[in-house]
């Protein structure tokens, strides 16, 4: 019951809020801009029908065929005969390769760990290993 007595009344919509505010005024519809000379009639309705026109194509080049697609073909078999792939790379060699350089010049966080963590701690098993491990621990822990 005192929910109800703490609520103002919801005011009724007047229609002059929606109301816009004096005239809009557009130029062109202004007696000193308009012009009777026949050429600007015609110029302004060329524009207006080059407007609603649709773009045309390209007359030369590789895109101004209907068959697009077999020049991207082109491009991305192109772009796969690179003989230097990542993909042929193996990520550990490489990090391997990097290994001397970057014990020398440290750029990331060897200086932040410099003086805290002299030697680094490196993760000594395998992804599968540590799975096989993980299975092991939980079976013994199930036949507890």
């Amino acid at each position: 019951a005192l929910q109800s007595a703490g609520r103002t009344p919801r005011r009724e919509k007047d229609p002059s809020d929606y109301a816009l505010v004096g005239n809009i005024i557009i130029p062109d519809d202004e007696p000193i801009f308009k012009t009777n000379d026949p050429r600007d009639n015609r110029k302004r309705n060329k524009e207006e029908r080059e407007l609603r026109m649709p773009e045309k194509p390209l007359s030369h080049g590789p895109g101004s065929k209907i068959n697009t697609s077999f020049f991207f073909t082109k491009y991305v078999t192109e772009g796969k005969k690179t003989a230097n792939s990542l993909r042929d790379e193996d990520p550990r060699e490489a990090l391997l390769k990097l290994d001397s350089k970057t014990k020398e010049d440290p750029m990331f966080l060897g200086k932040a760990y410099k003086n805290t963590q002299p030697v680094t701690i490196l993760n000594n098993m395998t992804f599968e290993q540590e799975q096989e491990e993980f299975k092991k621990r939980q079976k013994l822990q199930l036949d507890k």
